[in-house]
C-alpha cells in the first residue's frame, strides 16, 4: 500500500458474495507510512475452507487513510478458487433412509424402536445424531438415542422410546413427526448428512368423556323471582371427574348464583340456585346471562375429554304501573276534634310492595296533634291519619287557615321503580259550639241500682245533656256544688268529673259551671 510519508492507513476486508466476516483476514490490521514513502506491506491469509462450497468467491481488500479533510480510499477486489478437501456423505446403514417409517406404540411401554441404528462415513470422520423435530422436543416425550459403538466413520445408537403416560404428557400430544439426523465431523464442517423420518404416535387407552345433564338451554325468568334446578355429570370410566360453572363476562357469586359444583368419581350433582333480585342484577346495563357449566375427567393420561353446556338466563323486567292514591285532596277539620283519615294507595300490578310515607319531614304541619306512620303493603296500603287539631294553628281572631300535606308512595317493581305523590289541603277552623244547647241534668240516684248512681256531665247518650265543647274562645275551667247553706261539698277541674254523692243527704243542691266566658247555674235534686 502506498501513501504519503506519515500517513496512517486502515486495512479491512469485505465478501462480496457471500456474509462471512473476513476482516481479520489481515496480518496487520493497519500501520503509517514511513518517512521515506515507503509502501506499507501487508500479508492476506485465505482459510483452507471455502467460504462457498461449490464456487469462487470475491474479496474486496480495501485500504484507507486519515488525511484531513479529504479522506481517500483504494480497493483491490480478488477472486478465490479454493478447493475443499474431499468429503463423501454420511448415510444410515440401517435401517434404510429411503422411507419414512411409521411406528405406533401403547401407551405405557418403554421399547427400542428399532434396535440399532447404524450411521457410517467413508471417510471414516466422527459421526453424531441428533433430533429434528417442529413445536416440540422429543426429550420432553420419552425419545432419546443411547450410544452403542462411536468409533472413526461408524456409529451406533439404540432409539428408545418410553411411552407412559405417568411419566410423559401423552395426554396433550400422542403423534409425532420426527428426523434423525446423522451428520459428519469433516474438515471444513459443511452441512452433510442423512435423515431417518419417523411418524410415531402413543395409543392411548380408552377414554370416555363425561357428559353434562340437566339444565335447560334457555331460560325467561322476570325480575324478583327464583331459578332453581340440579346439574349432573357422569363418566362411564368412573374416572374423577370436575363440575364447575363461570359466567360470561361475570362472576356468578357477584349476581347472586350458588354452585357448588365439586370433585367426585364418576358422578356428580350439584344444585344451581339464583335470586334474580335487583340487589344483585344491574338490569339497566343487560338483561342476558349466559353461565357456562364445564365437566372434564382426570384420567390415566390426562387426556382434555370435557364436556361443555351453555345456559342463557334472559330476565324479563314486565310493564310497571303507577300506584294512585284514594283519598281525596281537600278536608275540613275542627279544633279540638279529632281528625281521622286511612290514607290509602294501590298498585295496579298487586303484586308490587308499596311504600306510603310523607314526602318529607317538612311535609307535617306544626302540630302535636298530628301522627302519621309510614307503612307497607303488597299490592295496597295504608295509614291512617289522626288530627287534633290545636287553637295555635288558627290565624288571627281564630280566622280559618289551611295546611296542604304532602303524601308519597312508590313500588318496588325494579328496575322501574315508579311513584305517585298527592298534595292534601286541610282547612282548620274554629269550632263553632251552641252553649245554649247545654241542658245540664237535675237529679240522680246514687242508691247502688246501676241506674243514674252518679252525677256527670260527660260521656251521656243524649248530647244536649253534656258539657259544650272546648274551642279557642271558651273552656271549661270547674264545676262547684253547693249545699242549702252554701257550703261547698264537690268541686273539680275535669271535663269527666265523677260526683258520687258519698255523704251528702238526699236533697237539693245547687252547682256553678264556670267556662272562660260563660257560666252556668242551677239545682241537683239527689234522692235516695
Amino acid at each position: 500500500v502506498v501513501d504519503n510519508a506519515g500517513e496512517n492507513v486502515t486495512l479491512k476486508a469485505e465478501g462480496v458474495n457471500f456474509d462471512e466476516e473476513v476482516s481479520d483476514i489481515f496480518e496487520f490490521s493497519s500501520g503509517p507510512i514511513n518517512a521515506s514513502g515507503d509502501t506499507l506491506r501487508v500479508e492476506v491469509c485465505i482459510s483452507d475452507c471455502p467460504y462457498l462450497a461449490s464456487e469462487p468467491y470475491i474479496i474486496d481488500l480495501i485500504a484507507s487513510d486519515n488525511a484531513c479533510p479529504l479522506p481517500q480510499r483504494d480497493t483491490v477486489r480478488m477472486i478465490f478458487n479454493v478447493e475443499a478437501p474431499p468429503n463423501t456423505k454420511p448415510f444410515y446403514d440401517s435401517p434404510s433412509s429411503a422411507t419414512t417409517l411409521v411406528r405406533s406404540q401403547p401407551e405405557g411401554v418403554s421399547v427400542a424402536l428399532d434396535e440399532l441404528l447404524i450411521g457410517k462415513d467413508n471417510d471414516l470422520d466422527s459421526l453424531r445424531f441428533f433430533f429434528y423435530a417442529e413445536d416440540y422436543d422429543p426429550v420432553a416425550y420419552g425419545i432419546s438415542l443411547d450410544t452403542v459403538l462411536d468409533t472413526k466413520g461408524e456409529k451406533r445408537v439404540n432409539f428408545n422410546w418410553n411411552t407412559s403416560c405417568q411419566n410423559f404428557p401423552f395426554g396433550d400430544r400422542n403423534t409425532f413427526d420426527l428426523g434423525i439426523v446423522l451428520e459428519d465431523y469433516d474438515t471444513c464442517s459443511f452441512d452433510s448428512g442423512d435423515t431417518l423420518f419417523y411418524e410415531l404416535e402413543v395409543v392411548l387407552p380408552p377414554n370416555t368423556s363425561p357428559q353434562l345433564d340437566g339444565p335447560e338451554a334457555l331460560y325467561n325468568r322476570q325480575i324478583k323471582s327464583s331459578l332453581n334446578f340440579d346439574v349432573s355429570t357422569t363418566d362411564a370410566d368412573n374416572d374423577p371427574i370436575t363440575l364447575s360453572a363461570f359466567g360470561n363476562g361475570f362472576n356468578l357469586s357477584n349476581v347472586g348464583i350458588s354452585f357448588v359444583g365439586g370433585l367426585e368419581n364418576g358422578v356428580i350433582e350439584s344444585p344451581f340456585a339464583w335470586e334474580l333480585s335487583c340487589a344483585n342484577l344491574n338490569i339497566t346495563q343487560t338483561t342476558s346471562y349466559s353461565i357456562f357449566f364445564v365437566t372434564e375427567d382426570q384420567d390415566f393420561c390426562e387426556e382434555t375429554n370435557a364436556d361443555t353446556l351453555e345456559v342463557v338466563v334472559n330476565v324479563v323486567v314486565p310493564a310497571n304501573n303507577k300506584p294512585e292514591f284514594e283519598i281525596d285532596d281537600f278536608y275540613s277539620l275542627n279544633i279540638n276534634e279529632e281528625f281521622v283519615l286511612d290514607v290509602i294507595a294501590n298498585d295496579g300490578d298487586n303484586s308490587d310492595l308499596l311504600t306510603l310515607d310523607l314526602l318529607s319531614v317538612n311535609s307535617a304541619p306544626p302540630s302535636e296533634g298530628f301522627s302519621f306512620e309510614r307503612s307497607t303493603g303488597s299490592g295496597r296500603v295504608s295509614s291512617t291519619l289522626t288530627w287534633t287539631p290545636e287553637c295555635a294553628l288558627l290565624g288571627e281572631n281564630y280566622a280559618t287557615e289551611s295546611y296542604t300535606v304532602d303524601f308519597l308512595v312508590f313500588d318496588d317493581n325494579c328496575p322501574n321503580i315508579e311513584s305517585q305523590s298527592i298534595s292534601v289541603t286541610f282547612e282548620v277552623s274554629e269550632l263553632a259550639v251552641d252553649y245554649g244547647q247545654f241542658v245540664p241534668p237535675n237529679a240522680f240516684t246514687p242508691n247502688g241500682d246501676g241506674h243514674n248512681d252518679t252525677y256527670t256531665l260527660s260521656n251521656l247518650t243524649d248530647q244536649i245533656y253534656n258539657l259544650p265543647p272546648d274551642n279557642c274562645a271558651d273552656q271549661f275551667q270547674s264545676i262547684i256544688i253547693f249545699d242549702r247553706t252554701g257550703s261547698k261539698i264537690f268541686q273539680s277541674s275535669s271535663r269527666e268529673f265523677v260526683w258520687t254523692g258519698n255523704g251528702a243527704d238526699a236533697g237539693t243542691y245547687y252547682f256553678q259551671i264556670d267556662y272562660l266566658n260563660t257560666d252556668y247555674k242551677g239545682t241537683i235534686t239527689l234522692v235516695r
